[in-house]
């Protein structure tokens, strides 16, 4: 399905954000997420379906619901991490150690077709070729957007990871 993007101005850049969750009610925290991340949409939100997947290397935790938002946004990327950030840490998400559990994760995964690369802050997503959670709910959204490295559909992209990985495929609720 491809997507048109009402009341995305040319003073907007659409972009692709990642939830995900495993503590406490996972549907609560994704749903209270998506409603602070529309306080800084200049368009609807498209919204996936939710896919469940197991933690990550099979790591002792509950597993996570995750979900992938699109929206037009005026925010500059630096800016969207800061507002990310702060949602996350608005719903209780702390930072222990890497991969630890948590409330809500928000990560950006396309910053329209930016490519950007520094300290704290990698668009496309450090790890959007290998997560189903990622690509899966991409797809739904709109399998024909091109990612700005591979230049490769999403589609495309999805079908090289289920060619590619070993982990399990998220289901979706």
């Amino acid at each position: 399905m491809t997507l048109t993007y009402p009341n995305h101005s040319p003073q907007t850049t659409y972009v692709y954000l990642a939830l995900g969750s495993n503590l406490g009610d996972r549907i609560h925290w994704l749903s209270q997420a998506r409603e602070q991340v529309k306080t800084i949409a200049q368009s609807e939100l498209h919204i996936s379906k939710i896919c469940k997947t197991p933690p990550y290397q099979g790591m002792d935790q509950p597993d996570y619901y995750n979900q992938v938002i699109g929206l037009a946004t005026n925010l500059s990327a630096t800016d969207l991490l800061e507002v990310c950030l702060s949602i996350e840490e608005s719903l209780g998400r702390t930072r222990e150690t890497l991969w630890s559990p948590r409330t809500i994760d928000i990560d950006i995964l396309f910053y329209g077709q930016e490519v950007i690369r520094k300290t704290g802050l990698q668009i496309p997503h450090y790890d959007l070729y290998g997560r189903g959670f990622f690509l899966l709910p991409l797809g739904e959204l709109d399998s024909k957007w091109i990612d700005p490295v591979s230049q490769k559909t999403i589609e495309t992209l999805i079908q090289e990871w289920k060619q590619n990985t070993k982990e399990p495929y998220p289901c979706w609720l």
